[in-house]
């Protein structure tokens, strides 16, 4: 028998070799199923049910049993302080590695420029191992400042960077944040405010998902929601779309309902114009016909154009009053501008 798992629909599957087990065989057997504990009621985390209720399949070639849609619920290995969207790539000629944030940024308080109301934080590039005992091999605790360019006390020789390294290069993210893709659905059919149920019947409880071009089938239990509670299944199941071909995996979209517009909003955990997001579901939850949710870079639009003028006259007005302008920012819009 081969086990495996369907990522698209994030549901084991099954399937027997009718060669060493099917009919003519020294085995014999003609059909299979597969359940969980005896005693357990409904379907277990691994989207199992118990015998009573397991479905066979003839086996036959290319006869696959699939169990049902299920969450991973282990421990998250970084809980606080994620990041995703992070780029690696390496140059063959130079024989180096580049690590890049994927999106721009630097820091900037709250109402220090146009289209930003609160503060920013400079993004960062470079992100490092921990430091190894070298009596035990074990990784090392220690406190670390995710402020700053390098992360942690030790050293990463592959790729050239470290707490005792000082060849690299680093270039600090610049202007405003990029901004993640957003995919905002219709006003749904119902005050999603109330109590409603999701049917296998009616099909209401699957969605299609594509978050930068990783696409899923989402199946959420047929069991009674509220908007909130919906878009926390949906939230749940969609970070856990992988790319069957490449293993590529999606992280940190996130799902809200707003009960003023009541509508369901998806965001990426990416940033950039290479975000996108789309959903199609249900026409009573006002996701049938979503627009292409597109991240963007602040730097292609008017809010950036708008900014580098605001800066460029302060820096005239210091000129004026016989004062250079203050620090690198205001001699890189002169160079921009002219």
């Amino acid at each position: 028998m081969k086990v495996g798992y369907d990522a698209v629909n994030q549901r084991l599957s099954f399937e027997v070799d009718r060669t060493v087990l099917g009919s003519g065989t020294d085995s014999n057997f003609n059909s299979f199923s597969v359940y969980g504990s005896a005693t357990q009621t409904g379907v277990n985390n691994l989207g199992l049910t118990n015998a009573d209720n397991a479905g066979r399949v003839q086996i036959r070639g290319g006869e696959v049993l699939y169990g049902d849609p299920f969450v991973a619920t282990g421990e998250e290995i970084q809980p606080n302080d994620k990041r995703y969207g992070i780029k690696v790539a390496y140059n063959s000629e130079l024989q180096n590695f580049s690590i890049s944030s994927g999106t721009t940024g630097e820091a900037i308080d709250g109402n220090g420029a146009i289209g930003v109301s609160e503060q920013e934080r400079r993004l960062q590039t470079f992100r490092l191992s921990y430091a190894i005992s070298e009596t035990t091999g074990a990784r090392v605790a220690q406190a670390y400042d995710v402020d700053a360019t390098i992360i942690g006390n030790g050293d990463n020789s592959l790729f050239g960077v470290g707490k005792t390294k000082n060849d690299f290069l680093f270039s600090a993210g610049t202007g405003l944040k990029a901004t993640s893709a957003q995919a905002v659905g219709a006003s749904a059919n119902e005050p999603l405010t109330n109590v409603f149920k999701l049917s296998t019947q009616n099909g209401d409880n699957i969605f299609n998902v594509s978050v930068n071009g990783i696409s899923g089938i989402i199946e959420v239990p047929a069991t009674s929601y509220v908007g909130t509670t919906l878009a926390e299944a949906l939230q749940t199941r969609i970070n856990q779309i992988v790319d069957p071909a490449t293993g590529d995996t999606i992280g940190g979209v996130t799902v809200s309902y707003s009960s003023e517009t009541n509508s369901f909003t998806f965001a990426t955990g990416t940033t950039g114009t290479d975000s996108t997001i789309k959903v199609k579901g249900a026409a009573r939850l006002g996701l049938d016909d979503v627009p292409l949710g597109v991240g963007t870079v602040p730097g292609d639009s008017i809010w950036y154009r708008l900014l580098m003028l605001k800066v460029w006259h302060s820096c005239r007005r210091q000129w004026r009053s016989g004062h250079e302008p203050a620090g690198e920012y205001g001699l890189r819009i002169i160079i921009l501008l002219h």
